[in-house]
């Protein structure tokens, strides 16, 4: 999800310069390395919450740009 971020963040994405994707993509970017992060360091409530973050991301872009 982390390389999908990066992907669509890219100048040549037709949407990349729009705020709100923009943004939401940052924090899928975000929850992201929270999870790698709290996964090698065995902190599984921040890798449940970032989880949970993706999720918003997910909803929240696609209910606006779908």
């Amino acid at each position: 999800l982390m390389v999908l971020s990066q992907i669509i963040l890219d100048d040549s994405y037709s949407l990349a310069s729009e705020g709100d994707f923009r943004d939401l993509a940052i924090a899928l970017r975000e929850a992201g390395s929270t999870i790698a992060k709290g996964t090698a360091a065995k902190e599984y409530d921040k890798v449940r919450s970032a989880v949970g973050n993706i999720n918003k991301a997910c909803d929240d872009c696609h209910g606006k740009y779908r």
